[in-house]
């Protein structure tokens, strides 16, 4: 058979590494030092649309994470197409590369402690915006209690961001 007659494989493009660096750079919140009072209880608030919420708290995970994973079970209903009338994968830039901030659909409030590294790294991919009163650091703040992300929203952030599975449970490390 010559190789014109072949069938040809299809080759899959490799999903790229995400640059959690600058994610975690593009997630709003003012950065600050302080690592929080060292206790594990947290609230967070996610907003989203003019007035609603989804409140989270640690237990299962970071509150941050609580609540995104509330979030996009139940508003998102677990679909890409509806993440994306709340969701943003790149910021705008200007034609010199300046970064146009538009208004974000969806704000973290979490102003008991500051955004763990992780946190603000997956907020950040996911252009999600910091209430008032809410900081960052880049302390990891602990990776056994960082999920809060069910697999099926793990998997489908993955999905979202174009991103592999692996990468996003190497943060976690």
């Amino acid at each position: 058979m010559s190789d014109t007659l072949r069938p040809r494989r299809a080759t899959r493009v490799p999903k790229a590494a995400p640059d959690w660096a600058r994610y975690w750079s593009e997630f709003e919140a003012p950065e600050t030092e302080s690592g929080g009072d060292g206790a594990a209880d947290c609230m967070a608030t996610l907003h989203y649309d003019p007035a609603r919420t989804i409140p989270g708290s640690t237990g299962t995970g970071h509150a941050e994470m609580v609540a995104l994973d509330e979030f996009i079970k139940n508003v998102c209903r677990m679909d890409r197409g509806e993440m994306g009338k709340y969701f943003d994968r790149e910021h705008k830039r200007d034609r010199k590369g300046k970064l146009l901030v538009s208004p974000a659909k969806v704000r973290i409030e979490c102003t008991a402690k500051p955004c763990c590294l992780r946190c603000s790294s997956v907020l950040g991919a996911l252009k999600i915006g910091a209430a008032p009163g809410t900081f960052k650091t880049r302390r990891p703040m602990g990776s056994t209690q960082w999920g809060g992300l069910s697999p099926a929203v793990r998997g489908l952030i993955c999905e979202y961001l174009e991103i592999s599975q692996l990468s996003i449970e190497a943060l976690a490390m």
